[in-house]
Parts: C-alpha cells; structure tokens; sequence
C-alpha cells in the first residue's frame, strides 16, 4: 500500500516564496496526516511510529499535534509522504526526509533506523518537484533531470537492475517537466508531452506485454490526440489528467480501480475514460483507492473502499465505481492514505473518513469511523493543536 504523489491540472499546491505566509497543505501517508497551516505551522497525527510524522515521540499520535521538527511552513514548496517516509521540498529547491531506513527510503546513505527529526538529503540541489512511492522516491531538478532513491526490486528506479539505492542517482534523460512514482513504478512526462514510465508492469499499467517488470525508461503509448496535464500512480494503476478536465486511467481493476463500468477483468491495459460526471482538477491515489477533485468542488472517491473512505456512513462494494463522497461544493483539496481519506474545505477544515487503527482520524481514539469527521484541525488557526 503506498502514497502517490496528489495531482492538480496546472500543477499549483506550491507555496509563495515571495510572501511570509505559507499556503495550507493536506497530505497523507500511509497512516498519516500531515497538514501546513496558513501561519507556516505543521500539524500531524497517525502513525509515527517510525517518525514518518518528523517528530517525537516515536509512537501513534491520536491527535494533532505540532509535527516536522525545525521545517518552516513558510518556507516549503511542497510535502510528499510515502508509507512510512516523508518528504519536504522547501523553496531554495533542498530536500529533507524522515522517517524509515527500509530499502534506502531516507536517501541519506547510511542505515539510521528511524529519522524523526527531518535531515537534508545529500545532493539534491534546485529541486522543483518531489514523488514518493512504496520504499522508492524520486525528485526532479530545475535543469530537466530526475533523481531516484531507495527500494528496486521491480526496477522502479529506471537504472537497468533492481538492486536497491541509499543515495539519490540521477538518470540518464532529459528535458523532463513531471515526475511521479506509483506503488511500485514511475511516470514522467517530457518537454514535448511525451510520457514515460519504468517499473512494475504485471498489469500492463506501462505497456500492453508479457514484461513483468521494466527496469528502463520507455516511452508510453495510447495518447494520441490528448494533451495530459498531469498524472499520478496506484498501486499497479495509473491515471493521467487532460487539458479538458477528463481523467483516464489503466491497469490493475480487480476493484474497479480504472473507475469505468465499461472496464472488465482485472487488467485493462487501454487507457479508459474515467466515469466521473464533472471536470476533474485534481486526482489522488493511494493503493487500492483513488480521490478526484472537480472543478464544482465535488470530490469523487472510488476502488477498494471497504473501510469507509467515501464518508457516506456505509460499506461500499469493492467494485463500485465513482461515487459522490462529497457534495458541498466547497472541497478545495483531498487526499488519499491507507484506507482513509481526507478533504480540505474553502473555510480550512479538515475531515477524515476510514480506517483508524493507527489515529489516522486524529479524534484521540482508534475506532474506524465511516462518515466525515473533523478534529477541530482548521488551516486558519493559530493555536497549539494539543490545547483546547
């Protein structure tokens, strides 16, 4: 289960470098939540266990509490989490991680077990864009050129092998504008619009061939006639965003991943029209499920969503296909986890759905909740999240 980069179709959610105000964030991990607030302030909760949250203690937090130690909201371009890693690209282009060790995730080289203070990554310098995956992370500089880190047992770093990498590597192409990594593969789009992708292929997300794994860059096809403006991968499913507001998708569909009633079987390796009645401006996938923004702000929510991550009080089939999760009109970001779901409001607050073993609700308790529920974690405060 892993954490993919959030999309937005003229790739916005950055922040002002020029004013002394951060603009507010939402974004989840595994079974994390981190959220910058207005005033620059990082507030988290969930699972921290391997300080994937940037602070201590080491443990699950059931309630929002400052997070990212010594990180300036105000100074932060962007926050990417992985399943038990974070990443925060800040504006002068540096990268800092916490977070686990496993598979060289940290990209620091060395093995330190958990990181919960957030450290620079050695390296990477004039970075503008930054992805995270199943144990692999990639960042993309300002000269065109992509850096890859950590697990690569199904190639997913593009380096023609599998063994795994501590340390950022840059590969061999050029003249890239996007990046994003998905459960166990990568995406990215070139000056010319044309897309590539390498890693995992076993339900030909990447390519329509027998190849399991693809452990070099390929230039994908079946875009003809489309401008893509944006991507982002599951895992084992992808989906591109075009000019005109309509999503698409292919791959892995055993939950009806593609979101399409005319898509049957498991595997569908033509891209598909995603059914989603609105013009979508922004898509998110976590695993086995998948959130769009629209343009009305509506938020459609669709895959595996057993656990409750539509926020409609039920148990939606697995094989259902987008639903309306959200319908006031006034959703402005969501972001997908580890069978939760999140959505941030006009007016700044945050409500969460799903799955909370790990506190990923941030309501101080551990029970799954199935309908939208805020914390009281509103992107306008200013308070101490921990004193009420």
């Amino acid at each position: 289960m892993k954490k993919l980069i959030c999309i937005a179709a003229a790739l916005g959610l950055v922040f002002c470098a020029a004013c002394a105000q951060a603009e507010a964030l939402l974004r989840n991990g595994g079974s994390f939540v981190l959220v910058v607030r207005e005033d620059g302030k990082i507030v988290g909760w969930g699972d921290n266990r391997r300080g994937q949250l940037g602070t201590t203690p080491t443990k699950l937090l059931l309630s929002p509490q400052y997070a990212a130690d010594g990180i300036d909201g105000n100074s932060l371009r962007d926050i990417q989490c992985g399943n038990e890693n974070t990443l925060f690209l800040t504006e002068s282009g540096e990268v800092y991680t916490c977070g686990t060790y496993s598979y060289g995730t940290q990209g620091i080289g060395k093995n330190q077990k958990n990181i919960s203070e957030p450290v620079k990554i050695p390296g990477l310098e004039n970075i503008v864009q930054i992805s995270c995956g199943f144990g692999h992370n990639a960042a993309l500089d300002a000269d065109g050129h992509i850096w890859v880190w950590g697990r690569n047992d199904q190639g997913q770093l593009g380096l023609g092998d599998k063994t795994n990498r501590t340390e950022p590597v840059m590969l061999e192409m050029e003249n890239i504008t996007q990046v994003n990594c998905g459960g166990k593969f990568i995406l990215a789009m070139d000056a010319d619009g044309n897309m590539w992708g390498w890693g995992a292929n076993t339900y030909r997300v990447l390519e329509d061939s027998k190849k399991s794994t693809i452990t070099t860059p390929v230039q994908l096809t079946g875009f003809d006639g489309l401008k893509i403006v944006a991507f982002s991968g599951g895992s084992d499913v992808a989906y591109w965003l075009d000019s005109e507001g309509t999503l698409w998708s292919r791959g892995r569909n055993e939950f009806n991943q593609v979101g399409s009633a005319e898509a049957k079987g498991d595997t569908i390796a033509v891209l598909t029209k995603v059914d989603i009645p609105e013009k979508v401006k922004q898509v998110c996938a976590y695993s086995g499920a998948t959130g769009a923004l629209t343009e009305n702000g509506n938020v459609y929510i669709w895959g595996n969503i057993r656990a409750g991550q539509a926020g409609l009080g039920t148990v939606l089939s697995s094989k259902t296909g987008p639903v309306l999760a959200w319908d006031q009109g006034d959703a402005v970001e969501v972001a997908m986890g580890s069978l939760i779901s999140s959505i941030r409001t006009e007016d700044g607050a945050i409500y969460v759905s799903g799955y909370n073993k790990y506190g990923q609700i941030g309501n101080g308790t551990t029970r799954t909740i199935k309908t939208w529920t805020a914390n009281g974690t509103n992107v306008n405060d200013t308070d101490d999240p921990t004193k009420e």
